[in-house]
């Protein structure tokens, strides 16, 4: 089973996965099998891996829709952000997090 089926697998059976300060938090954890533990266990890295992907595709993806941007910008956007180290990439979700606020609040006419 790849990552990406793990991923899969588990959202199916109705939980939630998110990076929480470098842990991969899986909720509700009560309902967790021991299977699951261990192929969570297993798949760790590269669910981080992927959550992280998410996370910035999504950040990116609403700042450049705040934004007015094209399609083609978002793209090159994001890959240009794929190709950096991973501690950069989880700076500029935040990042992309935060713009997309702060012009999603001056198109309603709130000052930041």
């Amino acid at each position: 089973m790849t990552a990406t089926q793990v991923l899969q697998w588990l959202r199916a059976e109705g939980f939630h996965l998110r990076v929480s300060d470098g842990k991969l938090l899986v909720s509700p954890a009560s309902k967790l099998t021991e299977e699951m533990r261990d192929v969570i266990r297993e798949h760790r890295p590269a669910l981080l891996v992927l959550l992280l992907v998410d996370r910035l595709t999504a950040a990116i993806h609403a700042a450049t829709l705040a934004r007015g941007d094209t399609e083609d910008n978002r793209r090159e956007l994001l890959a240009e952000v794929l190709a950096l180290p991973a501690a950069q990439q989880l700076d500029l979700a935040e990042h992309f997090e935060a713009v997309t606020r702060i012009w999603q609040a001056a198109c309603r006419g709130v000052v930041p």
